[in-house]
């Protein structure tokens, strides 16, 4: 999922001057977006789900949407260019987790279960971009060996920890950027 979200913070980086992003802002892109843009990830993110091994994306209105947010809240907030397209990051994965989250429960997973799995992890690995073989670990551990190892539950679970992932780091990350 992180590949879908790479052309947004590419159209959400801003030229202003640079300083701290405070944390007490990092909401200021989700309080842009409209609910028909909140529809439409929704819709998205239940979409590329099925899109099992093919590369999913957000639909051009969410792009649009996400990129102007985040481009106004850095120009607002006078964030760097790195913090806006954290702040674009972390709402997008804020936005797309209830959806995977739901599909995890609809599959017979439990969300705080796998959640827990994540908080689990030594915090140096959570506060950076998951490795393969991290999800691999987290796969492991959220469905055991020949109970129910599927390529879609695969697919479902590094959808789940990717967003997880983003959340942690993102946020870390912009109050640093």
């Amino acid at each position: 999922m992180l590949r879908i979200l790479l052309p947004v913070l590419c159209l959400a980086s801003a030229t202003v001057p640079a300083c701290a992003a405070d944390l007490s802002t990092l909401g200021c892109v989700e309080g842009k977006l409209d609910d028909a843009t909140r529809d439409q990830i929704q819709k998205d993110v239940t979409r590329n789900l099925g899109l099992i091994g093919l590369r999913g994306s957000y639909s051009q209105s969410v792009v649009d949407a996400a990129s102007k947010a985040g481009t106004a809240c850095t120009s607002e907030n006078g964030w760097t260019p790195a913090a806006g397209r954290l702040a674009v990051l972390y709402t997008l994965a804020k936005l797309s987790l209830p959806v995977v989250q739901q599909a995890a429960t609809n599959r017979g997973m439990d969300p705080a279960a796998l959640e827990a799995l994540f908080q689990a992890l030594p915090e140096e690995t959570r506060s950076k971009p998951l490795t393969n073989d991290s999800y691999r670990q987290l796969a492991d551990a959220a469905i055991p060996e020949g109970d129910g190892r599927t390529r879609e539950a695969g697919a479902l679970l590094h959808t789940f920890f990717e967003f997880e992932s983003i959340l942690q780091y993102a946020s870390l990350d912009f109050s640093a950027a």
